[in-house]
């Protein structure tokens, strides 16, 4: 905890903005291990019709909390979420933080 410890971050206030990357991929769950990346994230942006800008918060809906409910183990295990390409072109867009369900 002493490492990893949030608690003297400051508050974030500012524009959060959520793309549902299950919807994109028609899914109501991404599988464990399932990556998106700068395409994908695109794309999805463009149907949902969301815009990011610099500053914001971007949040991603993966359907992953369901799996709690049905599988602890299976959910502490692995899950799905943002690939190294999409993690790098967020960066470039001045997003200052990333979070995911």
């Amino acid at each position: 905890f002493k490492t990893l410890d949030l608690s003297n971050i400051p508050p974030i206030v500012t524009r959060g903005v959520l793309i549902d990357m299950a919807r994109h991929f028609g899914k109501p769950m991404l599988a464990a291990g399932q990556a998106f990346n700068r395409a994908e994230v695109q794309a999805a942006m463009k149907a949902q019709g969301v815009r990011i800008g610099r500053g914001d918060v971007v949040l991603f809906h993966t359907g992953w909390m369901k799996m709690l409910e049905t599988d602890k183990a299976r959910f502490s295990s692995s899950e799905p979420g943002l690939g190294e390409d999409g993690a790098r072109w967020l960066a470039e867009q001045g997003v200052v933080a990333i979070g995911a369900d």
